[in-house]
């Protein structure tokens, strides 16, 4: 069994509740009944059904920024014929 954490966790700075999806593809794992009870393909799709998705446009000298703690997020697939060039930063909290 792959590390598990919890499915709800408070944001270091703000204490608000973050969902974490977990990378297993099984999706959400329930420690007391040793059950996976929402595959990861569930959650987005009542996520994006419900209207909580947002779908860049990309054009050129785009910079998109956000809280990972806070966006659950993942990539759509590629550029098209384009190449793709990504260039990641990231901050601590203090």
């Amino acid at each position: 069994m792959p590390h598990v954490h919890p499915a709800l966790q408070p944001h270091p700075r703000t204490g608000e509740e973050c969902l974490y999806l977990p990378l297993n593809p099984e999706g959400l794992y329930d420690a007391r009944s040793r059950l996976h009870w929402a595959t990861n393909a569930s959650v987005w799709s009542r996520l994006e059904e419900s209207g909580f998705a947002y779908d860049h446009a990309w054009c050129e000298g785009d910079l998109l920024l956000w809280d990972n703690l806070q966006v659950l997020h993942r990539a759509g697939g590629g550029s098209g014929d384009r190449p793709r060039l990504l260039l990641r930063t990231q901050t601590m909290y203090s």
